[in-house]
């Protein structure tokens, strides 16, 4: 959880309202989330996929490309990184025909107690 909240704490508040974990026990710390971010952590039932539509929309996005049956170990870095990058970069119909980094970037630069090069150390 420390390297989840390390790397979104610079985030304004309003754009981390409610987190939406699976029941893995990676996710067993989720108060220490909530108190760092000041969010609310929200644990889905099992076999309950309509309760987080958009990660399994997402994971729908990703088996285009990465079939069930992939092993993931035996891919790099390198070709993740292009994956997420292609999938970065597509338009949504649910952000009005924009890309999704596009609309954070907008989203991010409005609130005005963010210096806008602390957005790059966000990546880090």
């Amino acid at each position: 959880m420390k390297r989840i909240s390390d790397k979104f704490y610079k985030l304004p508040q309003k754009m981390c309202k409610i987190i939406t974990f699976n029941q893995g026990s990676e996710f067993a710390d989720y108060k220490y989330l909530e108190s760092k971010m000041h969010c609310q952590a929200y644990y889905c039932e099992t076999h309950s996929s309509w309760q987080k539509g958009i990660n399994e929309n997402m994971n729908g996005r990703l088996r285009r490309y990465l079939p069930s049956a992939t092993i993931i170990d035996h891919i790099t870095q390198q070709d993740l990184d292009l994956l997420a990058n292609k999938i970065k970069l597509c338009t949504r119909k649910c952000l009005g025909y924009k890309m999704s980094e596009e609309v954070f970037i907008q989203q991010y630069k409005s609130d005005g107690r963010i210096i806008w090069a602390e957005f790059d150390a966000i990546d880090e």
